[in-house]
């Protein structure tokens, strides 16, 4: 297959080298230009962010759609989120619409695409639907977690029609949960599940090698926002350190959470703050646990698959999951890594960990490393590369 030029639309993309956000679509558009494709990405401009990333295949253009200080529908904590804080905000959406389509379609007069691609449902998947249907490119929807939320949250007059108009084009979600509610509420049978990749560790990371004797040592990887759910493990790791089981917490990540949760740790618990490239990954592969006590709120929000399950399942450490429906696929024994509770479940859960020995805590590494490999962006890039040409993969 001969280089192809796709451009991609998004509400998130790293606004600098090290911002988090969005982290996930910046991985896929640099595992295509890997295969000698080209992409150019818009995203909505916010607060921190170059009004420009230009290098080799892939090129960025923030695009504003408010004064600076207003730009507060997406970052931060996410759109939901912000928008739940702050209802108002709901008003900057048909501007930031209508200057996201403006810019697209200036930048279909300036280039040549093979297609259009949106990064999740709404309000990418809409605005991609939007420039296919004006400039007649094929269009591609890759859809997350919070779009499907939103779509089902809609009035039924208004999110059955919008999601079978998204779904007309060929769409992908991360897991066969948020397929099902999106095939029900479309009825368009024409989604795919297909999580976002990982990158393969540093090879230096890879051989390195957890020390004996340390006690338990589990970690967290994220945004620190509240659906991530923090405080539980916090009041988990509290009693069982005063029952006497040895285990550690180190917290990698940065948010509007993270003051209040440091404020509430105990003994054997460190946020370390954002960690990027080769120390992100030592911190990982030295976990014997990843600890992610995600929630799912009452409106039914839930996050999708996240991407730090399978960067720490890649390197051994094993996931501990509560609150990501679908999430099961990935994990070597669901029954026990699924956490379904709050604080007695995660305490019964660590406690089961805790108590394995050494040869059968090296075995269970070395299964969840395996069952994630085919998501390694590698190979898994070429089935995104065909799925993008032909809408099947």
């Amino acid at each position: 297959m001969s280089g192809r030029r796709w451009l991609v639309i998004t509400s998130s993309f790293p606004r600098h080298r090290r911002d988090v956000a969005g982290h996930f679509v910046e991985k896929w558009c640099r595992a295509l230009v890997e295969r000698g494709h080209e992409i150019d990405v818009l995203c909505w401009r916010a607060e921190g962010a170059n009004d420009q990333q230009v290098e080799r295949g892939l090129r960025v253009d923030f695009v504003p759609y408010a004064w600076r200080g207003a730009e507060r529908l997406f970052f931060g904590a996410g759109a939901p989120e912000n928008l739940r804080r702050k209802p108002g905000r709901v008003l900057l959406a048909l501007p930031a619409v209508a200057a996201m389509v403006r810019a697209a379609l200036h930048a279909c007069e300036r280039r040549d695409y093979d297609a259009v691609v949106g990064h999740w449902l709404v309000p990418g998947g809409a605005v991609a639907r939007i420039v296919g249907a004006t400039t007649g490119l094929p269009v591609r929807v890759v859809g997350h977690s919070a779009g499907v939320h939103l779509l089902n949250r809609l009035p039924k007059t208004l999110g059955r029609p919008l999601s079978r108009w998204i779904c007309g084009a060929p769409v992908t979600v991360t897991t066969a949960v948020l397929r099902d509610g999106l095939v029900k509420l479309s009825g368009r049978g024409d989604v795919r599940v297909a999580p976002m990749g990982y990158e393969a560790a540093p090879r230096q990371v890879r051989s390195i090698e957890r020390s004996a004797g340390e006690g338990l040592r589990l970690g967290f990887l994220g945004r620190l926002v509240p659906i991530k759910g923090l405080p539980t493990v916090l009041q988990v790791m509290e009693r069982l350190r005063a029952e006497g089981v040895e285990l550690t917490l180190e917290v990698v990540g940065d948010g509007p959470c993270r003051q209040i949760w440091e404020d509430k740790a105990g003994e054997g618990v460190e946020f370390l703050g954002p960690r990027f490239g080769v120390e992100k990954w030592r911190r990982l592969a030295r976990w014997d646990a990843l600890v992610m006590p995600s929630t799912i709120r009452k409106s039914g929000r839930h996050e999708g698959m996240p991407v730090s399950v399978l960067e720490a399942a890649s390197v051994g450490t094993v996931p501990l999951v509560s609150g990501v429906p679908g999430v099961e696929r990935w994990l070597v024994r669901p029954k026990q890594q699924i956490v379904v509770g709050g604080f007695e479940a995660w305490r019964t859960t660590l406690r089961w960990l805790a108590g394995l020995d050494e040869q059968q805590l090296s075995r269970l590494r070395e299964e969840t490393a395996a069952k994630v490999c085919e998501l390694e962006w590698g190979q898994y890039s070429r089935w995104w590369e065909g799925w993008l040409e032909g809408g099947r993969g």
